[in-house]
């Protein structure tokens, strides 16, 4: 018996940590958000949720009208988390103030099935750099049963599902401010200091300024 390929999806992780997050914008991200799903994938997610007294039933979702009408009714100031999905095509996650033991930050994650959308990682940075304040950012693939959040296998057991969490995913964030970064992907936003950091490994990363930042493809 042949075994189902598993489909192949892509990852884009933003993030503004520490004192970056001061200048976010949380109406004009959520705009950015949904600029991105509108003009790059043409495709909206169906199902959206807001975290925070929003009336949203815990394990439901609503459609985009309902989200737009709600953010519009209540502000943009009592969410720590969003969400919009279509089930196995494309979504985004937005996460906002999580704790680090030295620092917090926030987290933007947009996924999508690699082979029915083209989304050039620039384009999308330069949709969301300015309202999110974007520290960094990074792009990678993944397999079907893996967890973009912890960046690991979801492994299926006799008393259901479950998660390692890879403490790489977000120890890095603590040395931030010093040049730490998650890794060297395929495409990359770094700080200058991580710049500097990066280049100590591998000296022919090439980098292209923008917005104080810069923009590297690994190709060394």
């Amino acid at each position: 018996m042949f075994l189902k390929k598993k489909d192949e999806f892509t990852a884009i992780k933003l993030y503004s940590i520490g004192k970056d997050q001061g200048l976010i914008d949380r109406p004009a991200l959520v705009e950015a958000i949904l600029d991105v799903f509108e003009s790059m994938l043409e495709e909206m997610p169906k199902n959206f949720d807001i975290d925070g007294p929003y009336g949203i039933s815990k394990g439901r979702t609503v459609g985009i009208d309902s989200f737009k009408n709600k953010l519009h009714q209540k502000g943009h100031e009592k969410y720590y988390a969003l969400m919009g999905r279509t089930e196995n095509r494309l979504g985004f996650h937005a996460l906002f103030e999580a704790n680090r033991p030295n620092t917090t930050y926030s987290e933007i994650i947009f996924w999508f099935k690699k082979n029915s959308y083209t989304v050039p990682f620039k384009e999308l940075i330069q949709r969301v750099i300015d309202p999110l304040s974007a520290s960094c950012a990074f792009q990678f693939d993944f397999v079907e049963g893996f967890d973009i959040f912890a960046e690991s296998k979801i492994k299926k057991g006799f008393f259901g599902v479950s998660v390692e969490v890879n403490s790489a995913t977000t120890q890095w964030i603590d040395q931030y401010e010093s040049g730490g970064y998650r890794d060297i992907f395929a495409f990359n936003l770094l700080s200058e200091e991580q710049y500097t950091e990066a280049t100590k490994k591998k000296p022919r990363l090439v980098g292209e300024p923008i917005n104080n930042k810069y923009l590297v493809a690994n190709n060394a």
